[in-house]
């Protein structure tokens, strides 16, 4: 009977991790965001004196307006990716991957994301963001081994996304039973790479979570 009760106190712990990264999910992630438009937009900068270019952001701004009107949006933007094989492309390939998230398509989601990730012809802090955002997209779906591997050299280097990167990689291990490696992850996090009060309270909050785990396993 025990069992059942310990089984039971599970799924409602999971409930409660998914919960946390559905209202936290988009605010872990969104400092890196201006970081990888604003990169992004500075590549596509340097080229924007041609009339190429210029045609493509009158094109991309089009579609950006159509999307806010049509009830499909997935559609509208994979014609403009599937057109568009340049900068503006790219920015609409992440806006695509967003929008088939949280239409809770997150296989496809993150294959997007890394297809984005092994573009060459693209900054590092693009191609490291698209890897995050393949990681986050599968929180709940995928083995923490598996995020794990998609967010690779983010959670050890010294780069603009570890913090979110271990973020990520904490709940997904606490989603799949592995409090200890998560309490071991977040207390790093926490010495590290939580240099803001919204990251420390949110790594705290999984910390909190890891601990309460471990003391439940250990009765």
């Amino acid at each position: 009977m025990s069992d059942i009760f310990q089984e039971v106190d599970n799924e409602l712990r999971r409930d409660r991790l998914s919960r946390f990264w559905n209202e936290n999910g988009i605010i872990i992630i969104s400092a890196a965001v201006a970081i990888v438009v604003a990169v992004t937009i500075g590549v596509i900068y340097k080229g924007i004196q041609n009339s190429r270019n210029e045609a493509a952001f009158e094109r991309y701004q089009v579609m950006l307006e159509a999307v806010g009107e049509a009830e499909d949006a997935t559609q509208l933007l994979q014609e403009f990716v599937d057109q568009e094989d340049n900068g503006y492309g790219v920015l609409a390939q992440f806006r695509l991957a967003e929008t088939l998230a949280g239409d809770k398509k997150f296989a496809e989601a993150a294959a997007l994301y890394e297809k984005i990730a092994i573009r060459g012809d693209l900054p590092v802090t693009v191609r490291d963001f698209a890897n995050l955002m393949a990681g986050a997209s599968l929180i709940g779906q995928a083995s923490a081994s598996d995020i794990q591997a998609r967010l690779g050299k983010m959670l050890d280097t010294p780069n603009g996304f570890r913090g979110q990167a271990r973020e990520v990689y904490a709940l997904s291990l606490l989603m799949g039973d592995d409090p200890l490696a998560a309490r071991d992850l977040l207390q790093v996090h926490i010495a590290e790479t939580a240099t803001t009060p919204a990251m420390r309270l949110r790594a705290q909050i999984l910390l909190d979570e890891a601990l309460q785990k471990l003391r439940l396993s250990s009765e």
